[in-house]
């Protein structure tokens, strides 16, 4: 058989991973939202996680809401880490 009439080759096995989100003591919340009905060609396995120093409601609780002065500033510390296994 002529190699362009080869079969492709099977895709690799998915890596098992293990995933560590870290926040400091201001992060109230995370929020993860799976990719799906993204194109799977474009994003075939994928999640979005994002920290939030607030719950999705604090606007109307007043709940962990950080209120800032003119200028002011405020600072947070997120790390990601993930491990394959």
């Amino acid at each position: 058989m002529p190699p362009e009439e080869h079969p492709p080759p099977p895709p690799p096995p998915r890596a098992v991973t293990e995933e560590k989100p870290w926040g400091d003591e201001k992060l109230k919340a995370w929020r993860a939202s799976p990719a799906t009905g993204a194109p799977f060609a474009e994003h075939p396995y994928g999640i979005a996680v994002e920290p939030m120093t607030a719950p999705a409601n604090a606007f109307r609780t007043g709940d962990h809401l950080v209120t800032l002065a003119p200028n002011g500033d405020y600072t947070t510390v997120v790390r990601y880490e993930v491990v394959q296994k």
